[in-house]
């Protein structure tokens, strides 16, 4: 209301026995004032106290003065910016708001509109769980009112879920800013920027991270990661994060027949560690993972180098009885035992020793964990021959050789056979009881490889014997 209502005295007598009433004339000035102002009138019980004139009058008095519409439009501009400000005002900087608008952004929150009304909800399994409690007691806070106005409201989706939200009109929403997916990232930089800031940071990221992030703890592997379908909105993400100040942030796209095509992830101890210092949760089973990545304790990678074959055989039955009964040791055992310091050598010292057991073919973990589970079931005299073996041809392996050094130790191996070249299963035999250093694969590497990239031992048998043939005793120095 602007300035004096014209027209108004109070301490007039009311007389509503005339058809035409005598105040006819004021309340006609007030709503043409209304009009020129553009102030919004009085409402009709007001007016019926001011003028003292009933309902069906005041009725008769707009419709003939033909004020309907320009009236209705005050009373609906004036409710517009009384709800634009209502709105406004329930979304001032604080941590509870910024929480609020990051559990929204996030993948379970959800602004739907239809026919001029929309629909601020949160998604979930069940609504009991204490974050969509927390999203429907926030929001409560922010927008009801004493008449409960405002209460939220739970329906049940086509595919079973839970939304938990409330209502709004068109007004209220346009204050609110659009939060579908693609648009998000402009509307926190355009209307909530504030949320940046160091007083409001952590809140808004833990919103995010209560309604769509997620935390791994498996063994010694961690990660934290959010997915989203909108690439705008995952270079928000990235920005949130690097303003918690983690800078290795892995941004990527995930083909697949999901709708979460990127993925925004933190891998490493140092980011992780950052984020799980200063994000919390409010949902129980996050906050722990998060409590376990923060009393995480690195330990400095210790390699103990073993002595012997027997040592580490003596190792691989130690885990073999941390285990469960007749469970095989896998590389995540002994990852997992490793970080915790109960055992030794890493995965690499079981390969290395006995992983090679085909000539090469083979050198790999599965083929050391099939060499060592034949070892147990040996009786132990038998069981030390093979570990003696095993000791002469890691300590006779260099760990560099040359094309000289495999051609010399090759006119070597043919001395032995009477002066012909040894075959494929030769080799393997000499190589697996320690006669010779080099493997069937150094050879075919060296000397048997392809065109197309492939190798051949039998070319690799024919390449070395035309060298030797070639250049006779002074073979050796055919690779200067």
């Amino acid at each position: 209301m602007k300035g004096e209502i014209p027209g108004v005295n109070p301490d007039r007598p009311v007389d509503i026995s005339h058809r035409s009433h005598p105040r006819a004339a004021e309340v006609y000035a007030y709503l043409q004032w209304c009009i020129e102002t553009k102030t919004a009138p009085k409402t009709y019980a007001d007016m019926k106290v001011i003028y003292g004139i009933p309902y069906r009058t005041l009725s008769r008095i707009i419709k003939r003065a033909g004020f309907q519409d320009p009236l209705k439009q005050l009373r609906t501009e004036a409710r517009s910016t009384t709800l634009k400000e209502k709105m406004i005002g329930s979304l001032l900087p604080s941590r509870d708001v910024a929480w609020f608008l990051g559990a929204l952004t996030g993948t379970r929150g959800s602004v739907d509109t239809t026919r001029g009304r929309g629909q601020v909800s949160f998604v979930s399994k069940d609504a009991n769980d204490p974050v969509s409690v927390a999203f429907k007691e926030t929001g409560e806070a922010l927008f009801g009112d004493e008449s409960g106005s405002k209460r939220s409201h739970v329906r049940r989706l086509p595919s079973g879920a839970i939304a938990i939200g409330f209502y709004f009109g068109k007004t209220e929403l346009d204050a609110l800013g659009d939060f579908r997916k693609a648009e998000t990232a402009q509307t926190v930089e355009q209307r909530y920027g504030w949320v940046f800031s160091e007083q409001y940071l952590r809140s808004f990221a833990s919103g995010i991270f209560d309604s769509g992030g997620s935390v791994r703890v498996i063994d010694i592997k961690k990660d934290i990661r959010f997915s989203t379908l909108s690439q705008e909105y995952a270079l928000l993400l990235e920005k949130v994060l690097r303003n918690l100040g983690i800078n290795d942030i892995n941004v990527f796209r995930r083909d697949s027949t999901s709708s979460l095509k990127y993925i925004v992830a933190i891998q490493k101890m140092a980011g992780l560690r950052i984020f799980a210092e200063k994000v919390t949760s409010i949902d129980p089973e996050k906050q722990h993972k998060l409590d376990e990545i923060r009393s995480f304790k690195e330990r400095k990678k210790i390699i103990s180098t073993p002595e012997s074959a027997q040592e580490i055989f003596g190792e691989w039955v130690k885990i073999r009885g941390l285990l469960s009964e007749g469970k095989v040791p896998t590389t995540s055992d002994i990852a997992r035992l490793r970080a915790n310091d109960r055992t030794k050598f890493q995965q690499s010292v079981y390969t290395k020793f006995f992983g090679d057991q085909d000539g090469g073919e083979r050198n790999a973990f599965s083929a050391a964990r099939d060499r060592l589970e034949a070892l147990a079931a040996m009786d132990p005299e038998e069981r030390e021959s093979h570990l003696v073996v095993v000791d002469r041809k890691v300590k006779a392996k260099p760990k560099k050789y040359s094309d000289s050094q495999l051609l010399a130790e090759w006119r070597r191996l043919q001395e032995g056979f009477d002066g012909r070249s040894p075959s494929r299963r030769e080799m393997e035999d000499l190589y697996r009881q320690g006669e010779t250093p080099y493997n069937v694969l150094a050879y075919q590497r060296r000397f048997g490889t392809r065109d197309d990239g492939s190798t051949s031992f039998s070319m690799a048998q024919a390449h070395l014997e035309a060298l030797i043939n070639q250049v006779g005793d002074a073979g050796e120095q055919v690779f200067p």
